[in-house]
């Protein structure tokens, strides 16, 4: 089996093919996204709705004093009630108290709060109790007297920052924002002048107030002739209000998109990844021999060449648009950016690979994926562009929960660096990186922990990791009531060749240690087809686990052609092929590559000479049966689906064929089609089909097994259960007309007594004997053919007893306990001494036929 890397490499980029229209559209709402990020045209159409035309008018002396901040105060008590307007400072030396109290009590503040230091005043202030605060640069917490030289600095609750500056009120006053900002923004003459808006209102009045108080005191030392300075203040108005106030604020358009930009590609991968799992994918290409590893690594592999071109064409106009805007060139920048994008890139797979495992749906894997993203924006973007510069512990965690944060966070710290390269610095940089890696690390330990927990549907994770059971001590008693009888069980005809046979199996539900098959033996024959009959939760799809060697029994054994398959499960996985839930089928492939994979994955290198004529049969077979060989699976109903993974698991000589509900949802002509193409295959093959469709079961099997809640009660042809289980024969004469009924009445007591007419119908007679006449009934009926026309009978006809009759009969008059199989020969006894059971009265396995 040719199961190469190259193969399932192809395979996967044709699927990413097919998913073209996707991906542009994918690509065109990024990049529109990112035009309008990088161009932000919002703000520049709203602009224009409050342009305001140049003119020397525009700067005008206020009124306002420096000593009065009523228009704030009215300003903030319009937003919130009960404002307390206190003052706060730092360092907490005696200077810096004398000039924070008299700049209070100038401006009518209540009171003033005092900090050690800035940091601890950062981390305390209260926006809604705090007006202001003064820091008190370059000087020391001892400090009495005045310095002579003072640099202070002033900082306000962000709810001054004017969010739409061209909103502001004519009446309020403008100043400089403490951030970067583009240049000519502003009505000033010098055209390169930094400018941003802000609330200027209490802003010069403490600092004025600062300034003259610390002037005083420095007048109290050394005394000056000098008038104090005198003080005009101008309103200077907005002549280009498009710009935003910093390079990235939450509250802007460009940031908003950046934390959404990347949501669209995230929930493509989800959705095509989701729905691999969903139809099986992954677990029938291990079945063809692919192992796990290999098959997310291709996947991984393909989804980040797609993705990686992507996001090295942003980033390229990004860092182009950033560096024509500031003329400043930093190439390392660029490959800074790379380098994330390359590890953004692989957390997105990673994180859809752990999501998509989790739900192995597409509609859930992809609302689970919108939440975790509107989440982590709604709980961790504000907190994110506050304090992203102080280095919390909880920035790295906030970056690390989800990848969602990293990019606003990525290209607010790369555009300073090429605006302000001397303001980044190490820390943002390893606080980027290493947020990144620990993401990957978390989602990629997350996967690898579902996956060897659920390593795929219905494959058992022993046999997945080669980790067999220890063999259980033969001598253990095993408890399991009354066994079926052998008497319920056919052999195949002489001279059939045994392809399959199973010995002695036994499996149990892991969490529960209830055992869902108890016992069964059984064999599979060349050129039958074996159905499986039983209820739902009767043991039929474990049985169909064990015969495809993707589920360990606790106890048993199953040959192929005389062999242990245990011992070499690969090469038995060639000659067997199992079916169920979603075929294994891309949805997004055509007929005609699905059964071109197949063809591939299945054939021998040495037999590509017969490729194309294997791949033509069936492409055939399906083009005249369902539709054209271009249909998509996903345009399929679920009975054509079901043809095609029928036709992919004939591919080639495959010996073993197990289905589970195979015409599940066909209708009546799929149906049909379905079986014509197993009658004309299964020669050399054979077929183990499990249903509860008694009628179907009678309609298609040479041999059928009923199975009741994990036990085999009987095995043979439609006609050996008839004959075997059968209570009553129904005895079915046509007469001639006007002939009466009585001369046969008669003559048939005569070999069976008391017999009487069950129904009579115009000339139609039925009688209706019971099995325990069926020797009296063969030489009766040998008799009534030699005498029949001289009674006036035309036609006679013996029916059995229907097979839904037989089942009922043997399910529900045979009930096997559901019982525990211990561990060990102790706890054996105690459970049949809890039991209240006679242990003596138990068997060993290893005597049990």
């Amino acid at each position: 089996m040719p199961a190469t890397f190259g193969l399932l490499f192809k395979h996967n980029v044709l699927i990413e093919v097919a998913l073209w229209r996707r991906t542009l559209f994918e690509t065109i709402t990024v990049l529109i996204l990112l035009v309008i990020i990088l161009v932000n045209p919002i703000s520049y159409t709203k602009s224009l709705l409050y342009s305001r035309q140049y003119s020397e008018n525009d700067r005008e002396i206020v009124s306002h004093k420096l000593d009065n901040i009523d228009l704030l105060k009215s300003i903030v008590d319009s937003r919130r009630e009960q404002t307390k307007f206190n003052l706060a400072y730092c360092p907490n030396s005696v200077f810096a108290k004398q000039v924070a109290n008299a700049v209070a009590t100038r401006l009518e503040l209540n009171t003033t709060i005092a900090f050690e230091d800035s940091d601890t005043l950062q981390n305390q202030f209260d926006q809604r109790t705090t007006l202001a605060a003064i820091v008190f640069e370059d000087t020391d917490a001892n400090l009495e007297t005045p310095p002579k030289v003072l640099s202070v600095s002033i900082r306000f609750p962000s709810e001054f920052r004017t969010l739409n500056s061209f909103l502001t009120e004519d009446r309020l006053w403008l100043t400089r924002c403490s951030g970067f900002v583009n240049a000519k923004r502003d009505n000033v003459e010098e055209k390169e002048l930094y400018q941003d808006i802000y609330i200027r209102e209490t802003f010069l009045q403490i600092q004025h107030q600062v300034f003259m108080e610390w002037l005083h005191q420095l007048r109290a030392i050394y005394p000056s002739s000098y008038t104090e300075p005198a003080v005009e203040v101008f309103n200077i108005r907005l002549k280009v209000p498009d710009e935003r106030c910093s390079s990235i604020d939450v509250y802007t358009v460009p940031l908003f998109l950046f934390n959404f930009l990347y949501l669209l590609p995230f929930i493509n991968i989800l959705r095509n990844i989701a729905g691999q799992m969903r139809n099986n994918v992954f677990s029938h290409q291990w079945h063809y021999g692919y192992g796990f590893v290999k098959q997310y690594l291709c996947l991984i592999l393909v989804l980040f060449i797609r993705l990686i071109i992507l996001n090295f064409f942003m980033v390229l106009v990004i860092f182009i648009v950033w560096s024509v805007e500031t003329h400043n060139v930093q190439p390392l920048v660029f490959f800074g950016m790379l380098a994330f994008m390359v590890i953004f890139t692989l957390e997105m797979i990673i994180t859809a690979l752990a999501i998509a495992k989790i739900f192995g749906n597409g509609m859930n894997a992809v609302l689970c994926g919108i939440v975790l993203w509107l989440f982590n924006y709604a709980i961790f973007g504000v907190i994110l562009r506050r304090y992203w510069d102080q280095h919390g512990n909880y920035i790295f965690l906030i970056l690390s929960s989800f990848m969602s944060n990293q990019i606003p966070y990525c290209m607010q710290m790369f555009q300073r660096s090429v605006e302000q390269t001397h303001v980044i610095h190490f820390m943002d940089v390893l606080a980027l990186y290493v947020s990144a890696v620990i993401n990957l690390l978390i989602f990629t330990l997350c996967f690898v922990l579902l996956q060897w927990r659920m390593p795929g549907r219905l494959i058992s994770s022993r046999v997945c990791y080669s980790k067999r059971r220890k063999k259980m001590n033969m001598d253990v008693n095993i408890y399991l009531g009354r066994s079926p009888s052998w008497h319920n069980f056919e052999f195949g005809d002489v001279g059939s060749q045994e392809l399959l046979r199973l010995r002695h199996i036994y499996t149990i539900q892991t969490t529960t240690e209830r055992k869902v098959l108890k016992n069964i033996s059984m064999r599979v024959y060349r050129g039958e087809i074996y159905v499986l009959l039983g209820h739902i939760g009767s043991g039929k799809l474990s049985l169909l686990r064990v015969m495809s060697g993707i589920k360990y029994p606790i106890r048993g054994t199953v040959f192929f052609k005389g062999a242990d398959i245990y011992d070499n499960l690969a090469n038995y996985r060639k000659h067997c092929d199992f079916r169920a839930l979603g075929n294994g089928l891309c949805d997004h492939l055509t007929i005609e590559q699905t059964i071109n994979y197949h063809v591939r994955l299945k054939f021998d290198t040495n037999r590509m000479d017969r490729y194309n004529v294997e791949r033509n049969k069936w492409i055939d077979i399906l083009e005249a049966q369902i539709s054209n060989r271009r249909t998509r699976i996903n345009r399929l109903s679920t009975g054509q689906r079901h043809l095609v993974g029928l036709c992919c698991a004939l591919v080639t000589d495959t010996k073993i064929i197990l289905l589970n509900e195979p015409t599940v949802e066909l209708s009546p002509r799929e149906a049909q089609i379905f079986w014509s193409i197993i009658a004309m295959e299964k020669e050399h093959r054979a077929f183990v089909v499990a249903t509860n469709s008694i009628d179907e079961a009678e309609a298609v099997g040479n041999r059928i097994g009923i199975l009741s809640m994990g036990v085999l009660e009987a095995s043979g042809t439609p006609f050996f259960l008839r004959a075997k289980f059968s209570s009553s024969v129904e005895l079915v004469l046509i007469k001639k007309p006007h002939v009466p009924d009585t001369p046969i009445t008669e003559f048939i007591s005569q070999y069976i007594p008391g017999t009487e007419p069950e129904n009579e119908i115009g000339d139609t007679l039925t009688y209706k004997i019971d099995a325990v006449h069926r020797p009296l009934l063969q030489k009766m009926l040998i008799h009534l053919e030699n005498n029949g026309k001289s009674m006036g009978i035309e036609n006679i006809r013996v029916v059995g007893s229907e097979m839904s009759d037989i089942y009922m009969k043997l399910v529900t008059s045979f009930r096997v306990q559901q019982q525990v199989i211990p561990d060990h020969k102790h706890s054996s006894m105690r459970w049949c001494r809890a039991s209240n059971c006679d242990v003596s009265k138990f068997a060993p396995c290893s005597t049990r036929k």
